[in-house]
């Protein structure tokens, strides 16, 4: 397509606007082309880009819309203040009406909107230009053209990010909708409140003219994200109550089949009223066992049952995405991705080829990558290495991650850059029951093998550094963790290694009570993303990949846990979601994944969402 447009005397070609590349430059020129022209030529073109496309930092490409636009179209602009002027209030028309040829529309205002100016944002590196690829532009046709959609996929195929902007377009620049209201529901609120993230995100990387102004009152807010003189979005967990509570003209459901508490049936029927007969609804996810299995996903795969089931009167439009659908999952890829499960079913409901794949499994999938905790071991020993040789950097301090018990298990972490973790030797992990101030004495010893008598205190008293900072423990086991306090500030060689606090004219060792309740499921996707890393990591440098290939990891924010620590190792191997749907960890041998949840907790929460 190629279509020409005349705007108060200005003449701009459209470009090829269905396959709106990446161009190898941020602002789609050649970078001889630039480099050819003359001081001032090159001072007026940065100008331009700075007033159109903003600041470079923080928006790594320029907009579709710029980048099409050829070196002697953007001079022209730039050396013409009123011709910059009428492209500008041309581009804010087609984002707000869409693309008009002879009197007939060949692009909406939205899917104009997400080719030229939308963005995705992977879970490594910078924002990049949303390409819709052909099924991602029928999707988004059928989200333009139906109210109701579910749609069942594949992991990772960018439906949410399509689905926000869709939103975002529909409270910014909609003329037919100045006042909507959505609501971003997720399966808790961490998740919700990243929907309301990612829509602000759309926002920061619009151009100067386009960028719509966030009212005051919603600014720091991490539940709104309102629009001067127009809409707002709200993000709410996934349950009854919440779903309930407010009216909407639009719904982006997301990760429906992972509501929590088998809520999702309640949350469907409390949603329905909230949307009248013209409100919006848009349900997504991965599959979580099929209707017939009590669980979290039930609801989701009815749901998924009845608008597949060819009724008109249930008003739900059936979508689904196959795996094969995004086009860098070749069948190598598929190979080398199946390797990473244990099972062929494990691999299919995460990435599935037909319905009945997508809605196989209930839980039964391992909790942390296979893959990941192999990558992990071999960093660990490679930390090993670097460490007794003295060539990996010390800490501030080290952790001491704890889970009592009958088999009390503690582990020594070591924190690492940006994150990241490492669990060198030393754990505890006693075969046969033992007593509480036993486990202790061995922590505090086998911490002795990462420490080093360098520093003296004004009494000339030695000290070992990195100190033991805390024992974070999980808060059910208060009662145990006064014995493992009391042994150690009841030997004076044990507090040596201890960067104690002084309360009371006494030295105290510090100890943190981690609500598992709390903190448990967030940190465990925090280290899930940890060992993916570490597996990247490897990957990268085994394939020889650099930053352009989706596997690209720059190895920090990884986690590496020592060869030693086998019982650590073994029980990681063997952790496993519960099969009722629910997202928990099946209870059994695993002392040893909650030693590490309760150490890395505060880590989970300063960095879980950066």
């Amino acid at each position: 397509m190629a279509v020409e447009e005349r705007e108060s005397g200005l003449l701009v070609a459209t470009g090829d606007l269905q396959v709106a590349n990446w161009a190898p430059t941020p602002t789609g020129l050649d970078a001889e082309e630039v480099r050819a022209l003359g001081d001032a030529d090159a001072k007026t073109l940065g100008l331009w880009h700075a007033e159109v496309a903003g600041d470079v930092p923080a928006r790594p490409f320029w907009p579709a819309a710029v980048r099409r636009l050829s070196l002697e179209q953007r001079m022209m602009l730039a050396s013409d203040s009123l011709a910059s002027a009428a492209w500008k209030e041309l581009e804010c028309r087609r984002v707000r009406d869409g693309l008009w040829s002879e009197g007939e529309q060949v692009m909406t205002g939205v899917e104009y909107f997400i080719l030229c100016y939308g963005h995705v944002q992977a879970e490594v590196g910078p924002p990049m230009p949303f390409v819709l690829w052909p099924e991602q532009r029928e999707v988004l046709q059928t989200m333009i053209r139906e109210l109701r959609l579910i749609i069942l996929k594949a992991r990772q195929l960018g439906l949410t990010w399509l689905a926000l902007h869709r939103a975002f377009h529909r409270l910014a620049f909609d003329p037919e909708t100045p006042l909507a209201k959505v609501l971003a529901l997720s399966k808790d609120g961490i998740h919700a409140s990243k929907l309301l993230q990612r829509a602000r995100r759309i926002n920061e990387l619009m151009p100067p003219y386009l960028k719509v102004e966030e009212r005051p009152q919603t600014r720091t807010s991490q539940s709104k994200f309102g629009i001067v003189d127009r809409g707002e979005m709200i993000s709410l967990t996934s349950s009854p109550a919440d779903a309930r509570s407010e009216t909407a003209s639009e719904v982006i459901w997301d990760e429906a089949a992972f509501t929590r508490n088998g809520a999702g049936g309640e949350i469907w029927t409390a949603l329905l009223p909230t949307l009248g007969e013209r409100g919006r609804i848009t349900v997504i996810s991965t599959g979580n066992g099929p209707a017939e299995a009590p669980g979290d996903g039930q609801a989701f795969a009815r749901l998924w049952g009845q608008a597949t089931s060819g009724d008109p009167e249930v008003g739900l439009t059936p979508i689904f995405l196959p795996d094969s659908v995004h086009p860098g999952r070749s069948e190598r890829w598929r190979r080398v991705e199946r390797k990473k499960y244990l099972t062929e079913e494990d691999f299919l409901k995460e990435h599935p080829e037909t319905e009945e794949h997508a809605f196989s499994v209930v839980g039964g999938l391992r909790v942390y990558l296979p893959a990941g905790i192999n990558a992990a071991e071999r960093l660990g020993g490679e930390l090993d290495e670097m460490r007794e040789a003295g060539e990996l950097p010390e800490p501030e301090f080290i952790v001491i991650g704890g889970d009592y018990g009958e088999f009390t298990h503690l582990l020594p972490i070591w924190p690492l850059e940006a994150g990241g973790l490492y669990v060198p030797p030393g754990e505890v992990a006693p075969e046969r029951p033992q007593e509480v101030g036993e486990s202790a004495r061995q922590i505090v010893e086998s911490c002795r093998s990462l420490q080093a008598e360098r520093s003296a205190e004004g009494n000339g008293r030695m000290i070992l550094v990195p100190p033991i900072r805390v024992i974070r423990y999980d808060a059910a086991g208060i009662q145990s963790n006064r014995t493992f306090v009391k042994t150690v500030q009841g030997d004076e060689e044990l507090m040596r290694s201890w960067d104690v606090v002084r309360k009371m004219g006494e030295d105290r060792v510090r100890a943190a009570k981690i609500a598992f309740g709390k903190y448990k499921d967030d940190t465990k996707d925090y280290l899930r993303a940890l060992f993916t890393r570490s597996w990247r990591t490897i990957a990268t440098r085994e394939r020889d990949l650099d930053e352009d290939h989706d596997d690209y990891c720059d190895g920090t924010r990884i986690i590496a846990i020592s060869p030693q620590n086998k019982a650590l190792l073994r029980q990681l191997r063997g952790l496993e979601m519960m099969d009722d749907g629910t997202g928990r960890i099946r209870k059994g041998d695993d002392h040893g994944p909650d030693a590490l949840i309760a150490g890395a907790a505060p880590v989970a929460v300063k960095y879980h969402n950066r």
